[in-house]
């Protein structure tokens, strides 16, 4: 079936499997299965792998949305994605075409770079900016690499998306809880920020797992601005929270992405209300994160992130007494 499927595929124009594989994406952001993604993703590589394709086409854009993960990303490419207002987003767009997961690239991409085995990611957002003036991925690239991005396939401008730190760090902690203190996850990808920015007078070598993960989010001070002085470009900056409270702030984000835009008050409304890509399940509110973290985690975290967060004009709960022993 696999193969017969395939053999069927293979014989397809490219276009037709990029329409496809819109259809794909529309699913993926909300969150569904589609019973033809592999087959359709490997044979799409395939042609891309021997596709040679440039665009210099001024009035096409290619828009990066940014972060430190688990900030809204997919959200946020959800709701721009709408090929009816010629703009198509994505998430994760080069994990999917290259069917890896992020700890499976990430570590080579790291120690070679962005070499060849990336150009089927290059020569899809080419294609794509044939057919639509405006051409989007959110959370595909770490800040860090954006630059070496930008060499490759120029952007436009920068989405960098904020998220409550107590919300973030405490996401990114428990996910990723299975990595021990020496994964490459610690070692090798958080431990670059901290040398790039050299923003610590703390000895790495004391943080902890806990510890890195608030260094982590602490970073959105500063990578902005690193962005902007390497890459020359825009980097409209939004906090995920005001976005789903402030309809305003939305349509303005909506506006400056596409001028010719025509968007309700009402459908601003409904996209504000999705909850996509939940990663913990039970109340994530930043009080009740706050009220089950450790006094430890909670003195880590003031230390390191309480800068960040003021910066940001994020509030610090309010010290309440609570069960130690509770906390999971």
């Amino acid at each position: 079936m696999k193969r017969a499927v395939e053999k069927l595929l293979m014989n397809l124009p490219i276009n037709t499997l990029i329409t496809l594989f819109l259809r794909e994406n529309e699913k993926n952001l909300k969150g569904e299965k589609f019973f033809l993604r592999r087959v359709l993703l490997d044979v799409l590589k395939l042609k891309l792998e021997r596709e040679i394709c440039d665009i210099f086409d001024r009035k096409k854009k290619f828009i990066l949305i940014a972060g430190t993960g688990h900030c809204g990303t997919k959200w946020l490419a959800y709701c721009l994605n709408r090929p009816f207002d010629n703009m198509v987003f994505f998430h994760e767009l080069k994990m999917t075409i290259l069917n890896k997961e992020w700890l499976e690239i990430a570590p080579y991409q790291f120690e070679k770079g962005i070499t060849e085995v990336f150009n089927p990611y290059f020569n899809l957002i080419s294609l794509l900016m044939r057919r639509f003036k405006i051409v989007g991925d959110s959370n595909s690239w770490e800040l860090c690499f954006i630059p070496e991005v930008h060499k490759k396939m120029k952007i436009n401008y920068i989405i960098y998306l904020v998220r409550n730190g107590i919300q973030c760090v405490h996401s990114q902690y428990y996910i990723n809880k299975e990595f021990p203190r020496s994964h490459w996850l610690y070692e090798t990808f958080i431990k670059k920020y901290y040398k790039m920015l050299q923003s610590s007078k703390d000895d790495w070598n004391t943080y902890d797992e806990w510890a890195c993960w608030c260094f982590y989010w602490k970073i959105n001070k500063y990578m902005p601005q690193w962005l902007k002085e390497h890459l020359n470009v825009e980097v409209f900056i939004y906090r995920f929270e005001d976005l789903l409270k402030d309809t305003k702030k939305l349509k303005s984000l909506f506006l400056k992405i596409n001028s010719n835009i025509s968007i309700s008050e009402n459908e601003l409304k409904s996209l504000q209300l999705i909850d996509i890509n939940r990663k913990i399940k039970g109340h994530r509110e930043p009080e009740f994160l706050w009220k089950k973290w450790t006094q430890y985690q909670r003195d880590v975290f003031l230390k390191i992130c309480g800068e960040t967060m003021e910066y940001y004009n994020y509030e610090i709960p309010k010290n309440e007494s609570f069960n130690s022993d509770s906390f999971t």
